[in-house]
């Protein structure tokens, strides 16, 4: 994997260079912009693992900037350390947190658990990464396996994620053990590919599942299944057509990735960073 970017926003030249050295012993490329325009166009060139912003900043300071990385769909989830001269009022804290911020660190800061904090993102951006390297390499084994009847019985059965065929219909024709035994043992084949979600990701889980059919394919969907007992489990749904030698779609294959784990380290280890 290429080595993980962080993007670190300052208008004082002095304040970056501060920063620049103090991550220096961090084994990551780090991007340097004086200006949120300047971040933003950042964003376009790099995939950052992690964004610590300053909040005082002329044009735009680091609020508007955190506001409008959060609404672009590449940066949605990136997390945001902002550092701060002042302290400001406890208002100001919560509104730094409502624009995305993850931490919220006041200036002079001490390098020691900035760097810890830092690790912790960077060790999420790892694990992120390498998932999405296990997924795409399952979905590919999925699908040549889908193409060979006698070859996708075998691993269509023992693959260890939830592994589904879904009819043009919408119905689920086929289900493996480990997507039975997520749902609780209950039966699967016949149901509504879409009714295994929870109800608010339905309308997008049927919007995906129709895109599928249109577009040949869908990856790395965040979307909330119910599973047994009704827990809510965090997926990422990724789904390919199979089509026949005349170009009818066939069936499509979709694979849910379970990452609750993940997902709950990213709300809980920062606070203990």
């Amino acid at each position: 994997m290429t080595r993980p970017c962080i993007l670190i926003v300052d208008d004082n030249p002095r304040n970056l260079y501060v920063l620049e050295q103090t991550l220096a012993e961090i084994d990551a490329d780090i991007v340097k912009a004086e200006s949120g325009n300047r971040a933003l166009a950042a964003t376009f060139e790099h995939e950052f693992a992690l964004a610590i912003l300053d909040v005082q900043m002329p044009e735009m300071d680091g609020f508007e900037l955190a506001s409008l990385l959060r609404g672009e769909p590449r940066t949605s989830r990136l997390p945001i350390i902002f550092l701060t001269a002042a302290a400001g009022s406890e208002a100001r804290v919560y509104e730094g947190y409502a624009a995305g911020a993850v931490d919220y660190i006041l200036k002079p800061y001490d390098p020691p658990p900035l760097l810890a904090k830092a690790r912790v993102f960077l060790e999420l951006d790892r694990q992120r990464r390498e998932l999405e390297l296990h997924r795409e390499a399952l979905e590919r084994r999925v699908v040549e396996a889908s193409r060979s009847e006698e070859r996708a019985r075998g691993f269509f059965e023992h693959a260890p994620a939830s592994c589904y065929v879904v009819a043009p219909d919408g119905l689920v024709a086929a289900a493996n053990r480990a997507a039975t035994a997520a749902l609780g043992g209950g039966g699967v084949v016949g149901r509504p590919f879409v009714e295994l979600f929870a109800p608010e990701s339905r309308e997008r889980a049927r919007h995906l599942l129709d895109g599928c059919f249109e577009a040949g394919s869908v990856s790395s969907e965040p979307l909330v299944v119910l599973a047994a007992g009704g827990e809510r489990r965090q997926v990422i749904l990724s789904a390919s057509v199979v089509r026949s030698e005349a170009g009818q779609a066939l069936h499509a294959v979709a694979v849910q990735q379970d990452v609750t784990a993940l997902h709950e380290a990213l709300e809980r280890r920062p606070r203990e960073a």
